[in-house]
């Protein structure tokens, strides 16, 4: 999530996992869990929703010739995978790059992937640290996506039912048209418009500002580790 880092102004953290990371990732023993996961997918048998922000960032900083998962919804607030996706637990996500063996978005990660670790070098603590810091990440992302949609939409009948189907479990099968686009290509510059909206939106900035005083601190128990 390095958009949402730089909007706060605070440096992406460095995670002092070494032997953990997905390019060093050590899918065997003496790890704990390690039976879960597969030299080939590691942890990545999950369907993250990658935010408008994080995609804006993505096309921006690779001036529009970045190339997209085939098999994602393009929505209004990111890039989600299918419902028939989200309940196969064992379907690699799409931002998973076979080819490279390691996930294809990878400073742009959502917190859900930027915070996870089977096990921590610092124990219980570690991995305490970083459920409070995708709590964090994610609360303060979800405040500013309602802040875009109501720029956008603004209609709360229509949140509600996004909220449902982003549930684990929704009881709807498909989103609105309100919120759908026929193809990236569609929602390209929409993305691109988020980030806009990102930088120079007022109740933004107020949000912005006050998670910045939260990041602070557990920024600064990260670095105590």
């Amino acid at each position: 999530m390095d958009w949402f880092f730089r909007s706060l102004n605070l440096n992406n953290p460095q995670f002092r996992e070494d032997l953990l990371d997905c390019k060093k990732c050590q899918v065997s023993p003496p790890l704990k869990r390690s039976e879960v996961y597969k030299k080939e997918t590691k942890c990545c048998l999950f369907s993250p929703t990658l935010s408008c922000f994080a995609l804006g960032e993505l096309i921006s900083q690779s001036h529009s010739k970045w190339d997209p998962p085939i098999g994602l919804d393009w929505t209004l607030m990111g890039a989600v995978h299918p419902l028939e996706h989200r309940n196969n637990s064992q379907a690699l996500c799409q931002y998973f790059s076979k080819e490279l063996g390691e996930c294809g978005v990878w400073k742009q990660r959502p917190a859900i992937c930027q915070t996870f670790f089977c096990v921590s070098r610092f124990g219980e603590s570690g991995l305490r640290l970083y459920n409070q810091m995708e709590n964090w990440m994610m609360l303060t992302e979800a405040k500013i996506l309602k802040l875009w949609f109501d720029y956008k939409i603004g209609d709360e009948d229509l949140w509600d039912l996004w909220c449902e189907y982003m549930e684990e479990n929704p009881q709807i099968q498909s989103l609105p048209g309100e919120f759908q686009f026929g193809s990236y290509k569609e929602a390209e510059s929409v993305y691109v418009e988020s980030l806009d909206f990102l930088q120079n939106d007022a109740a933004v900035s107020k949000i912005l500002l006050q998670s910045k005083v939260t990041g602070e601190k557990l920024l600064a128990q990260l670095g105590q580790l």
